[in-house]
């Protein structure tokens, strides 16, 4: 090939490749919006760049499922009103990805699972009777769950295993609330923390690993609080007032 044509083909490809855009990361997006009694919504969204999935429940007898994998971004979020809801949310496999979940009515229950997620985030709210939530996230760090429940005989637990600079947040007001957080094998999570409001209201608190704090703040009659650290440079408080 002579001298000439070479640099023609140079030309021709370097002109092409100026007009031809660069492959733009593929993103999806999914939305449910129902109204009425007895309905059930699902989303499962598996190896995409950007993943982004929204339920939206308005009624009784509720169920939501929500599956997120083999993303880079993510981004799930349930909203639930009325009675007996049930929000199911999973992530796995997933960067910068986060969970909110909000229910508003009488015993709602929630379960929230992210494997191998970093940095993880999850915020729910609960409002009513009977809430009842469980978190369970395994090998990730950064961020943490924050957890809001509003009403009486509310249940929170929380469980965190290989994780590392997270961080756990209970807030409950109301009475006879439990309140659970048990980490395993963790490494410097910040501010392990329930705080609960009212009357009768028990909690616990379970770490191994190294350089984690804790801390229990209860205020009300008949509260009980329980610790257990294992390891070195832990930290713990509990307050009762």
């Amino acid at each position: 090939m002579n001298a000439l044509l070479k640099a023609a083909i140079a030309a021709i490809v370097l002109q092409w490749s100026l007009l031809v855009p660069a492959a733009t990361a593929q993103e999806i997006s999914a939305n449910i919006t129902q109204a009425g009694a007895g309905n059930l919504a699902g989303i499962t969204q598996i190896d995409s760049d950007s993943v982004e999935a929204r339920i939206a429940q308005t009624g009784s007898r509720n169920v939501a499922n929500l599956g997120q994998e083999a993303a880079y971004i993510t981004s799930a979020e349930i909203t639930q009103r009325g009675n007996d809801n049930v929000a199911v949310a999973r992530q796995k496999d997933t960067l910068l990805s986060g969970i909110v979940a909000r229910q508003t009515g009488q015993r709602n229950s929630a379960q929230l699972l992210q494997d191998s997620v970093f940095p993880f985030l999850i915020q729910t709210s609960q409002t009513g009777t009977d809430n009842d939530i469980v978190i369970v996230e395994r090998a990730g760090g950064f961020a943490g769950p924050v957890v809001t429940q509003e009403g009486n005989g509310n249940r929170a637990r929380v469980e965190q295993y290989l994780d590392y600079y997270s961080g756990i947040g209970i807030s409950q007001t109301g009475l006879r609330n439990l309140a659970e957080i048990t980490q395993t094998d963790a490494y410097m999570t910040d501010g392990m923390s329930i705080t609960q409001q009212g009357a009768d209201n028990r909690a616990s608190i379970s770490n191994t690993g190294q350089f984690n704090s804790m801390s229990v703040t209860q205020l009300g009659n008949g509260a009980t609080a329980s610790a257990s650290q294992s390891g070195t440079g832990n930290q713990g408080f509990i307050l009762q007032h």
